[in-house]
């Protein structure tokens, strides 16, 4: 488990930094677009590795401290806060205005 936290945090790390690297190495190239598109799957790839990242090291912390099913549990319900702010709330609302906006 540790390896896992360890490696995830890295990958997050190197995908969130991605955009910025891209956007300072490929600036004033006129391809703004493909930039922006490869930028959103980067940093969408680096919220979902550093989710995995942040569970596994609670996992592994937890369970060293207390137990193995206080561990699951608490790396579960942040599992699941974490799906919930970071994908639930942001497609609900994306589909609200497209719903409120059919012509944008």
């Amino acid at each position: 488990m540790y390896l896992v936290a360890l490696v995830a945090a890295a990958v997050a790390t190197a995908l969130l930094i991605a955009p910025a690297a891209q956007h300072r190495v490929l600036f004033r190239q006129k391809d703004k677009e493909a930039l922006l598109h490869r930028s959103n799957r980067s940093a969408f790839a680096g919220l979902v590795v550093l989710a995995v990242a942040v569970c596994s090291a609670l996992l592994l912390v937890v369970d060293v401290l207390f137990d193995r099913t206080m561990a699951w549990v608490v790396s579960a319900g942040v599992a699941a806060l974490l799906a919930w702010w970071w994908l639930a709330v942001p497609l609900w609302l994306r589909s609200r205005k497209e719903q409120d906006d059919p012509g944008s």
